[in-house]
């Protein structure tokens, strides 16, 4: 049993080594299985400027890899450029692209295939007819030379929340230099040469729209203009079925074959945009520009002085409301009204009309109503005490930048009216309209070219004239010139006259200069030294109460005392007269001595009282404010039992602005014709060195970041300002965001964080222990920061 137990032992021993022998010596290593990937693309034919996306697929079906891209051969060299996948035509010519695609990293099987593609760029393609390239910008701004103020890459074409008005492109002329949500400034050109132009007639021609200012379209040749017109960027009627663009063009004439370089000059303000897009070259008229139908005011008289609104000077403007936002403005040669809650808009002016029967109209756009329009009620009118007409504004949203027209006809008049626009928004946070071409007119009353002619002569005898500032007495012969030259106008040549407000504005301050200063004449008279001891001499009347002045003056011989001669019982009397003043401020000083007795001080409709109880002369004076216009001042003398009074010295002085006021003045950022900052004594420190506009309920406003390069991100300003130890107040109006404001003066520096797009009021109070010397203004924004202020403002409140 032992044995065969042994021998058994002996044959598995032997099994299992035979075994682990066998596998030892023939095991083979596992091979991955065959893959072969491939690579499809097509050969790419593309126009000059074209960009496309490399389409690809590998093989086979659900294969993922990396595809890079290399350029073999290219004629010229820069025939293409390739990013990524995506592929630009640069030049006419033809290249050569080798494509690669390899496993994804990390993957359990590798391959890799290439593929070889041409690439063949044809020349932009000219239209029949057509002689100039790319005039729809569809292959950017290939063909065209371009010059601007930020370089010639600043302006794209592709267009941003609107239509282009043909293709896919159009110019777009908005850019953000300094990345604060606003446009910059335009000063832009684009040009094309044509050579060997043949003789013929031809219209050079594009479409447009937008708020520029104007739109330049000029033919040279070499450096003789062949012809120019200058078309306004903002005042236009765009037809129908165009998105809003209006066709501007110019026609010229060739005798013989030239070569010729056409010029698009486009020049805006901060702020505005616009497009340009389907510029032509065609032989053909200006008759071949596609414009808006005559409308029917057109060929006959405007009654409103200042219809087209590029001025508001003619206009009296009324605003009141809960609102914190609410503002009547001119922007690209409309009116526009906006509020942010509710407000009463009154823009109004006088005509006098001949009688006939009158027609009136006005273009608008606007928030849609219930919307971005919410009016209790909006319409223009005309009225006299004995009629009324009016046409109510209903605004449908921006349609485009198309203008709508409304229209009141038939309407007899007669006489003088008031004409204008109200409206009264009972809420919402973003009403707006824009108004333009308010006309009003009588098909009776055609326009006459000689009626032009004879107001053209006297609005440039009227411009001729110095302003207010320079005038003197040696104008006047010029000035009654002016006014002769008008009378003699017919009623209907007189509505042509643009520059009448200005003639009676000289005119007026041509009196006050014949008159001498009104100061002085109060100031004499109110010294009470009448030759014949009578009021009346030196201008003053009594009003139940002496009429002569008394002996007992101030360091003179006479004064005034109401009460001489009069009953115990008179109280009150008092005595007045008239005064001319300016807008401005002034200092009124009396010299009194009396007991029981109060002088109340009028001035027009102000009150300053005065509490006489020194029996010895004492000087008391008060300041008052005043805008320009006849004033009543009146000496009202109230006394009880025993009261007595002597006058003397009724002086008005104008005052000298303190250094706050001049501060406070200078704070509202209306600089003189430069728009320089230095012109209002700021210091800028690594900023915009000019004022800019969109002020708060002004023209202008500060933006310390207006042209600068983005990368700009602090900007300060400063002026020197001493102020005495007290209590004071800081205010400022700021629209903008993402923008901290700090504000150092003398020890105490404030910071304001400006988060609101609209101006909005900023205050805090401050005290100072020491004298300052110095304001300093610091503005730091992030990238996409912005910020304008205005409105800078300093009031003492206790020393």
């Amino acid at each position: 049993m032992k044995k065969h137990l042994f021998l058994f032992s002996i044959f598995m021993f032997l099994t299992l080594f035979l075994v682990s022998c066998k596998d030892g010596s023939n095991e083979t290593e596992p091979t991955e299985p065959s893959f072969t990937a491939g690579l499809v693309i097509s050969d790419y034919t593309l126009t000059k400027g074209e960009t496309v996306t490399i389409d690809y697929q590998i093989t086979p079906a659900g294969t993922f890899g990396v595809v890079t891209f290399e350029v073999i051969t290219s004629t010229p060299a820069n025939a293409i450029s390739i990013v990524g996948t995506t592929l630009s035509a640069l030049e006419v010519g033809s290249a050569s692209v080798k494509a690669i695609v390899s496993n994804m990293p990390g993957a359990s099987i590798t391959f890799s295939a290439e593929k070889i593609f041409s690439v063949t760029i044809n020349p932009i393609p000219v239209v029949d007819g057509e002689f100039i390239l790319n005039g729809g910008f569809e292959f950017g701004l290939n063909e065209w030379t371009v010059t601007s103020l930020f370089g010639v890459d600043a302006y794209g074409t592709t267009v941003v929340d609107n239509y282009p008005h043909g293709g896919e492109a159009a110019l777009n002329l908005w850019y953000d230099d300094d990345l604060d949500e606003l446009s910059e400034a335009v000063d832009l050109s684009l040009s094309q040469t044509i050579d060997a132009l043949s003789a013929d007639t031809y219209l050079f021609q594009l479409w447009y729209q937008g708020t520029m200012t104007s739109i330049d379209l000029t033919v040279y040749d070499g450096e003789t203009v062949i012809v120019t017109e200058q078309f306004s960027g903002f005042d236009y009627n765009a037809p129908e079925g165009h998105q809003g663009y209006v066709n501007y063009g110019i026609e010229f004439t060739l005798a013989t074959s030239k070569t010729i370089c056409v010029e698009i000059q486009i020049v805006g303000a901060e702020e505005a945009w616009g497009y340009i897009d389907d510029v032509s070259l065609k032989v053909g008229t200006i008759e071949d520009l596609v414009i808006v139908p005559p409308s029917g005011e057109d060929g006959y008289i405007n009654f409103i002085n200042g219809g087209q609104f590029t001025s508001l000077t003619t206009w009296t403007i009324e605003i009141t409301g809960a609102a914190n936002n609410k503002t009547a403005t001119l922007s690209s040669g409309r009116l526009s009204i906006w509020s942010d809650g509710p407000a009463v808009f009154k823009i109004y002016q006088q005509v006098e009309l001949i009688e006939e029967v009158y027609q009136m109209a006005i273009y608008l756009n606007g928030g849609v109503i219930g919307t971005e329009f919410n009016a209790l009620y909006a319409h223009i009118y005309i009225k006299n005490d004995d009629n009324t007409f009016t046409e109510n504004l209903t605004p449908e949203g921006w349609n485009q930048g198309v203008m709508k027209r409304i229209e009141r006809s038939d309407m007899s008049l007669s006489g003088v009216y008031e004409i204008g626009i109200e409206i009264e928004f009972d809420g919402g946070s973003n009403n707006w309209i824009n108004l333009d071409d308010f006309v009003l007119w009588s098909y009776q009353l055609p326009q006459d070219p000689a009626d032009l002619i004879a107001a053209e002569a006297v609005d440039a005898k009227i411009t001729a004239l110095p302003a207010q500032n320079d005038l003197t007495i040696e104008h006047e012969e010029a000035i009654l010139d002016a006014r002769e030259s008008y009378d003699a106008l017919t009623q209907l040549q007189k509505t042509y006259v643009e520059n009448l407000n200005t003639l009676i504005a000289l005119e007026e301050k041509l009196e006050l200069l014949k008159a001498g200063n009104p100061l002085d004449f109060f100031n004499a008279d109110g010294k009470f030294e009448s030759d014949d001891w009578s009021l009346s001499a030196i201008n003053w009347t009594a009003t139940f109460g002496n009429e002569w002045v008394t002996d007992w003056g101030y360091e003179s011989e006479k004064s005034y005392n109401p009460y001489k001669d009069q009953s115990n019982e008179l109280l009150i009397a008092s005595i007045h007269r008239e005064i001319l003043l300016a807008q401005g401020s002034y200092q009124f000083s009396i010299d009194l001595a009396g007991e029981n007795v109060t002088l109340n001080v009028h001035v027009g409709d102000d009150i300053y009282e005065i509490a006489v109880t020194s029996g010895s002369y004492v000087n008391y004076t008060f300041e008052f404010d005043v805008l320009e216009g006849t004033y009543l001042v009146k000496l009202e003398a109230v006394r009880t039992s025993g009261g007595w009074l002597h006058m003397d010295n009724a002086m008005i002085e104008e005052k000298e602005p303190s250094a706050l006021d001049i501060f406070n003045e200078e704070g509202k950022f209306e600089s003189d014709d430069t728009w320089l900052m230095s012109s209002v004594h700021w210091t800028v420190q690594d900023g915009n060195q000019w004022t800019t506009d969109w002020g708060y309920e002004s023209a202008k406003s500060y933006n310390p970041f207006k042209d600068q390069p983005g990368s700009l991100l602090v900007a300060s300003i400063s002026k020197p300002l001493a102020l005495e130890p007290g209590d004071y107040t800081f205010s400022v109006y700021i629209a903008g965001a993402s923008v901290e404001v700090s504000v150092l003066i003398g020890d105490v520096t404030e910071t304001i964080l400006v988060t609101s797009g609209s101006y909005s009021l900023y205050t805090f109070n401050f005290s100072l222990t020491e004298t300052s010397e110095e304001i300093l203004i610091t503005m730091t924004r992030l990238t996409d920061g912005w910020i304008h202020i205005d409105d800078v403002q300093i009031i003492f409140t206790v020393s």
